[in-house]
């Protein structure tokens, strides 16, 4: 096999409006003090195949339609199964998805700049001749940095008193994904041409954040770089199915409102990390990805499959025009990338895991046209931000009851075709 891989700064050097509804982000032009915004792609050339699978991973909360379309057409010749786009979920970049005006605004001249620079970057991954012979290398650990942010509430304290009320608080005995993978390809000398990692956790809980920042992806691009002394290697990040953790050094108290509440409903979550609080949790995880590195295993490369779905939006959310993706990348029967157009809860990755034959299998949410949070029949039930209070935030109605039956179909036809290209 041979590859391509590159790393592109797309981090701002002005004010822009950042996903996830922060306005005008103050912009942080020292580069000591910033955690930068990136672009990483890799190109694979499976033996004897004429066109390559291309991987690209950006910095964004979505990549959104208009950066799906633009990428697929800079891949042209590559079929789309073949480009699997998927995007860290940082909630501090700038917003590149117009569908979702309340969540920011999109900035045309950067949006501009910075797809110019990924199709010039496109054109060179897809060149034969400046790919190297490498080789695949795997692991697999734990994280333990996440926590499960749905907590159910019989009685809630507040301007006025609420039975049994799903609150955006800490919940230790809820479900995580904590599964973490490391893929790398080194050349044939050892020396790294890109890894690729994934793992579910929001990136939410910045200590600065009027800061543009791809938050705790950035630390551990760092901790790889600088382990190998490769301050260049592309390291892609493809995001868990997260749509219900986030980080559990996020626990604690912004001020004595917030004292209060504790005191009344249980412990809370901050709305602001400390810096020292932060920086530890990202060292730890980075620590722990280093770790893997140092456990990998080499696989076999063949064959490399590709497979790409599409479901009727209106079986996810009613009314909903758009289609869900569902995406799947194989290595034999070593390895499943499963990526999914929407922000999966965590319970999905078990269900996924089972109905798949590989190996490792890397779960991965937040690709393409990002819809909105894939939530399961209990949450629907129960109520909460993830199963149906998003959807005034996303321009959508309501999440239609049968999503879990529709997730769970979809995902065994996925995993029981490998190279299969359906649509319906």
């Amino acid at each position: 096999m041979k590859f391509y891989s590159e790393r592109i700064d797309i981090t701002p050097t002005t004010s822009v409006d950042q996903g996830a509804g922060l306005r005008s982000a103050k912009v942080v032009v020292n580069r000591h003090t910033e955690e930068p915004l990136e672009v990483n792609i890799l190109s694979i050339w499976p033996n004897e195949e004429p066109l390559p699978i291309l991987l690209v991973s950006l910095d964004l909360l979505y990549p959104g339609t208009l950066v799906r379309d633009f990428i697929e057409q800079a891949a042209k010749p590559l079929p789309s199964e073949r480009v699997f786009v998927a995007a860290s979920h940082t909630h501090r970049a700038p917003m590149s998805d117009p569908t979702k005006p309340k969540l920011g605004k999109i900035d045309s001249g950067y949006l501009s700049e910075f797809l110019g620079r990924v199709s010039e970057a496109i054109a060179r991954a897809l060149d034969a001749s400046l790919a190297r012979p490498g080789s695949l290398h795997i692991s697999e650990g734990r994280g333990f940095h996440s926590i499960n942010r749905r907590k159910l509430r019989k009685l809630v304290f507040g301007s006025r008193l609420r039975r049994n009320v799903i609150l955006r608080a800490p919940n230790k005995a809820g479900s995580t994904d904590e599964s973490l993978l490391l893929l790398s390809i080194l050349g044939e000398g050892g020396d790294p041409i890109a890894h690729v990692w994934n793992y579910a956790c929001h990136p939410v809980a910045h200590p600065s954040p009027q800061h543009n920042s791809s938050h705790y992806i950035h630390h551990v691009r760092e901790a790889l770089r600088n382990n190998q002394n490769a301050k260049d290697v592309p390291v892609l990040f493809f995001q868990g199915f997260s749509g219900d953790t986030r980080p559990n050094a996020s626990v604690g108290i912004d001020s004595w409102q917030s004292l209060i509440l504790r005191l009344l409903n249980g412990p809370r979550f901050r709305n602001a990390m400390t810096t020292k609080k932060y920086q530890d949790w990202c060292s730890s995880l980075a620590g722990t990805v280093l770790e893997l590195y140092s456990q990998q295993v080499k696989i076999d490369g063949e064959p490399f499959t590709s497979q790409r779905i599409e479901r009727v939006g209106s079986s996810f959310v009613e009314d909903m025009t758009t289609t869900v993706k569902f995406h799947r990348l194989s290595i034999g029967k070593t390895l499943d990338i499963v990526g999914i157009s929407g922000e999966v809860v965590s319970h999905y990755a078990r269900e996924t895991r089972a109905m798949s034959s590989a190996k490792y299998v890397m779960c991965v949410g937040c690709i393409d046209d990002t819809f909105g949070y894939i939530p399961t029949q209990i949450m629907i039930q129960q109520g909460g931000y993830e199963s149906q209070d998003y959807c005034v935030e996303f321009g959508l109605k309501q999440v239609c009851p049968g999503i879990e039956d529709e997730m769970n179909s979809t995902l065994r036809e996925l995993l029981k075709h490998p190279s299969k290209r359906t649509a319906r």
